[in-house]
């Protein structure tokens, strides 16, 4: 009877954190067909949980079942089931009836979490910030009465986060909660591969990078770190397994640092493998590769999405696309954007100033476009 009271309480409680937000409330009915519903998808991928996954997933489920509280990080890289372990705790979590926020330090991230937004979303932690920062969070706004209620929250591709992000959660979820335990009790869990992306910050040195990361904060060292290291996509594929291991393998080894450098073709110069060099050397070459048969796919999506070139700077993304759109077949359309300055600046940024330029994170100023192409909308 207890149990029964406590859980009603609970439901009327999330009702009612609902109805601030404007959304209608859950009838009890389909909140219990939900949970099953959760209950027994979970029931299917606990039992595809390797032994590394299993360690993560009890450990996680300890802190936030008796309130440990505890900050974990998991190191995985790149085909060690990261994500589908992280999706079964939040799932797990739910289920419970606790509150679990999955949040990301990119979109794209984000979008493989279940119910996942940015972490910047989340906590309106603010963009530019200081060793002082705090989450621009007012204390009786829905952002805090859902922080407030939180039992653990996911950051997954932390490695690409400035670490005084999280400590201006930090501080913010301490005076919410009105704790003094890291970010006020709630259990969080950081996930990312330090092999890959680094926080990125312009004009700066490898020193500079390395003191914003995350590993360089003071909360760093309250952290427990677990490590994936079964690489389950190549257990799982079909076909051309050794392949598949080698290249996981040399990418582990780039990441680490173990490929020896040869100072002869640069500072951190390495050798490629003949399988990785493609033949040719101009950008016709990498094209005709890919897209080695497109008049043949041009009306097939497909086929068309399955591959792409990836480039490290936007001037080489902007001379591949330019080229991709010269041997597209069909009319080209052209498209401008739309440039206009506040009223008190027009005379000093005059409309053709502002077409020549092109902020990082936006199109430039004119596109051209055919039909079938393939396009990518930020």
């Amino acid at each position: 009877m207890a149990f029964r009271s406590v859980r009603a309480l609970a439901f009327l409680s999330l009702n009612q954190f609902i109805s601030n937000l404007a959304f209608p409330a859950l009838s009890s009915t389909k909140h219990d067909t939900m949970r099953g519903e959760l209950e027994a998808h979970i029931a299917q991928t606990e039992c595809l949980l390797n032994d590394e996954q299993h360690v993560v997933v009890d450990k996680v489920m300890t802190s936030v079942e008796h309130g440990h509280g505890w900050m974990i990080a998991v190191d995985a890289s790149g085909g060690t089931g990261k994500t589908f372990t992280l999706s079964h705790i939040l799932n797990k979590v739910r289920a419970k009836g606790k509150v679990a926020l999955a949040t990301a330090a990119s979109g794209i991230a984000a979008t493989l979490l279940p119910k996942g937004v940015t972490f910047h979303s989340r906590t309106k932690c603010p963009l530019i910030l200081t060793d002082e920062s705090t989450c621009n969070i007012s204390v009786h706004d829905t952002t805090a009465a859902l922080i407030r209620m939180t039992n653990i929250m996911v950051v997954d591709e932390v490695s690409m986060m400035d670490g005084r992000a999280l400590e201006a959660a930090d501080r913010t979820f301490q005076w919410l909660q009105g704790s003094e335990e890291p970010f006020g009790g709630i259990t969080m869990v950081f996930s990312g591969d330090w092999r890959q992306i680094l926080t990125i910050v312009p004009h700066s040195s490898r020193i500079d990078i390395v003191g914003r990361c995350f590993k360089s904060s003071y909360l760093w060292r309250k952290v427990q770190i677990f490590r994936l290291t079964v690489n389950m996509r190549i257990m799982q594929g079909a076909g051309e397994e050794q392949d598949e291991s080698d290249f996981a393998k040399f990418l582990l080894d780039l990441g680490e640092g173990k490929i020896p450098v040869n100072p002869e073709k640069g500072e951190f110069a390495i050798e490629l493998r003949e399988p990785l060099i493609l033949p040719g050397e101009k950008l016709q070459d990498i094209v005709t590769w890919v897209y080695e048969d497109l008049h043949n796919n041009i009306t097939n999506p497909k086929w068309l999405c399955e591959r792409v070139i990836l480039c490290p700077t936007n001037s080489e993304v902007d001379q591949v696309n330019f080229y991709m759109t010269t041997i597209f077949p069909g009319e080209e359309h052209v498209c401008c954007r739309v440039n206009t300055a506040e009223s008190e600046c027009d005379h000093l940024y005059p409309t053709e100033f502002l077409n020549t330029l092109c902020p990082s994170g936006m199109p430039p100023h004119r596109i051209t476009l055919k039909v079938g192409m393939v396009i990518m909308l930020p």
